[in-house]
């Protein structure tokens, strides 16, 4: 079930990206991907890594799940809305040319407010080894989120269509959400007493929270750079293949979600299990990013016929940017089992040393070369990534095996 809901969200997020990429245009397109890539990575914040401590504790006492809800839940109602303010009023300050007001404010309630708490609930059924029910909801939520864009599609008339796609976002989400609380309460007790975290479960959420907000930063960063780098229009276009590069991921991301239970369970504590759980792991990280590296590019015509003629420029841009795939799955791979291994900030460093590299290179080479400098510079950056990650991960692995006494 955990491929055939993969094979799904594959699909789903190749028609959202289609619709979203044709309704908006590449301009647009560029500034809406630039907003919700900012709104992305503020979004880690609400949650404090309260998934990934919930997943880590739940391998010692599955009971720890329902009894962490009772702090989850209210941590991230006052979180959720504070960060949402202050992203809202930040990017109208800096970026008011570029959004409606009102879009922006759907963009912080949909992706800090309302998403979050759904990758919450989803994280605790990961956590209750329910995996392929976990992304099988995601997958409902990304299907009403494609809906509500093919609604707007077709029966978008006067108006922005910025605060058009915005909305819809918003109203899908809010349904997803619905959705998820409904199906979760029947594994989850989601009715406890409101309490505090302990002093344990907030050290770690932080660790857990900085890991993670970084490493969606490092994810999301491009498209920010990129729309300062280049003309709006050639943002969108940039933006458009990126996301199409990342779906070439999504079976990584399957496989770690799936992995992740296991990764926790034997940390540092197995390192010879531990060790040869690794080694297929890099091995099939390897093996899809080359396979999704081919596959882009047999696909090229194709995605000319589904974007149109308004992004031509794509054929110029995507045979570079497939070569980040194999680079990309096996960066993923090595900074998620730098935080199971109990290395939280071991990935912090990687990843914010990516992110300051793939900022200046997109800067530099987007301004010199336009389109192609911005290819060059993700490819660049993410073998570099995943050259250190990868280092650092053999590193732990190798201190572990000679002297257990010491990796904690």
């Amino acid at each position: 079930m955990t491929s055939g809901a993969l094979g799904l969200r594959i699909v789903t997020q190749a028609a959202m990206l289609t619709l979203a990429a044709n309704f908006l245009g590449p301009a647009g397109y560029g500034t809406m991907t630039a907003a919700t890539s900012i709104a992305t990575i503020l979004s880690i914040i609400p949650n404090l890594g309260a998934g990934l401590t919930v997943i880590a504790q739940s391998q010692r006492d599955p009971n720890r799940v329902a009894y962490a809800w009772r702090f989850i839940w209210p941590q991230h109602l006052l979180l959720g809305p504070l960060v949402a303010s202050f992203y809202a009023i930040g990017l109208l300050q800096y970026w008011s040319h570029e959004m409606p007001a009102i879009a922006v404010v759907f963009i912080a309630l949909s992706e800090i407010v309302v998403m979050p708490l759904t990758l919450q609930l989803g994280s605790m059924l990961q956590a209750l080894d329910r995996v392929p029910l976990s992304q099988f909801l995601q997958w409902i939520v990304l299907l009403l989120r494609v809906s509500a864009i093919g609604a707007c599609v077709l029966y978008f008339g006067a108006g922005s269509p910025l605060i058009a796609y915005a909305e819809s976002q918003l109203l899908a989400t809010i349904i997803g959400l619905a959705i998820t609380a409904t199906v979760a309460a029947r594994y989850i007790v989601l009715t406890g007493s409101p309490r505090l975290s302990t002093r344990t479960e907030l050290v770690s959420g932080i660790a857990y929270c900085a890991t993670s907000g970084v490493g969606a930063a490092s994810m999301e960063i491009d498209k920010v750079a990129a729309l300062h780098a280049t003309t709006a229009w050639d943002a969108g276009i940039y933006a458009t293949m990126s996301r199409v590069v990342s779906a070439g991921t999504t079976p990584i991301v399957g496989l770690l979600m799936t992995a992740q239970p296991r990764l926790f369970a034997h940390g540092a504590s197995n390192p010879p299990a531990m060790r040869s759980l690794v080694k297929k792991i890099a091995a099939l990280s390897l093996a899809v990013g080359v396979l999704g590296c081919v596959g882009l590019n047999l696909c090229e015509p194709l995605l000319q016929t589904l974007f149109g003629p308004r992004f031509s420029a794509t054929s110029q841009i995507l045979p570079i940017m497939s070569l980040a795939v194999p680079a990309m799955s096996l960066r993923l791979a090595g900074t998620n089992i730098l935080l199971t291994l109990g290395k939280p900030f071991r990935r912090v460093i990687v990843d914010v040393s990516g992110i300051i590299f793939l900022t200046i290179s997109m800067l530099i080479l987007g301004n010199h070369f336009g389109l192609k400098g911005l290819g060059i510079a993700l490819v660049t950056s993410e073998f570099c990534l995943a050259t250190c990650a990868w280092a650092v991960v053999l590193h732990e692995l190798s201190r572990a095996l000679k002297f257990p006494q010491l990796a904690d």
